[in-house]
């Protein structure tokens, strides 16, 4: 089995995940360093390591559930940008009490502006676009849903389907789709099974970080491309 490079998708993804860790090492570093200090010098010196664990924390944990998009990613992203706010704070006072240096209190504000910043581009490239339904594409108030059409003209020797009461009457509507099952882009399913094709190994987790979309539409997108390759 000889070793391949990953995918680009994959790979640009890694690199970002790689430089965020970056920016969030940095800035829970500064901002442990100064909250420790801080309550060092208010006199909290048995407990000064816990204050910068309880401030990271909560940033921590907010930023998880934001990121991901959960279900009071709101609530989260209001309680990471507290945090972040407090740690700015705190950096800049704790730069700037010594010898009242506003240079040296810019320079404690930087990390967690930094921090923030990547967190609001990190939530933006995160979400998932929106299903609604564009303003002035849907059915107009006061109007019928459908347009009536007319009946195609008849053609000599064309049968003519009977409306007789106990005739039953052809439905040409296909059979709705489940709730709640994706539709999959044809798009996306022509370019994976092109790729499929070629033998490359494609993933559910790359058809995500590629196309940025959720768990069950590259389900769907994975399924509707091998049943066309031939389920390879």
């Amino acid at each position: 089995m000889t070793w391949q490079w990953p995918a680009a998708a994959t790979l640009h993804a890694w690199v970002q995940r790689g430089l965020m860790t970056v920016v969030l090492g940095g800035a829970a570093i500064n901002s442990f360093t100064s909250i420790a200090h801080l309550a060092q010098r208010c006199g909290f010196e048995g407990l000064s390591w816990a204050f910068p664990f309880i401030v990271d924390a909560a940033a921590a944990y907010g930023m998880a559930v934001w990121l991901r998009h959960q279900r009071a990613w709101r609530e989260a992203a209001f309680l990471t940008l507290a945090a972040v706010a407090f740690s700015t704070t705190i950096n800049v006072i704790d730069h700037y009490a010594p010898a009242h240096d506003p240079v040296a209190a810019g320079m404690g504000a930087l990390a967690p502006a930094m921090l923030a910043g990547v967190l609001f581009v990190a939530h933006r490239n995160n979400r998932v676009p929106s299903t609604r339904p564009v303003p002035g594409t849907g059915p107009v108030a006061g109007l019928p849903s459908r347009v009536p059409q007319n009946p195609p003209p008849k053609t000599p020797g064309t049968p003519v389907p009977s409306t007789e009461p106990n005739q039953p009457v052809p439905n040409p509507r296909p059979a709705p789709r489940k709730p709640g099952t994706p539709v999959p882009d044809p798009h996306h399913v022509t370019e994976v099974r092109t790729r499929l094709g070629k033998g490359e190994k494609i993933t559910k987790q790359v058809v995500m970080d590629e196309y940025r979309i959720g768990t069950a539409k590259a389900l769907a997108v994975l399924a509707a491309a091998r049943n066309g390759h031939g389920g390879a």
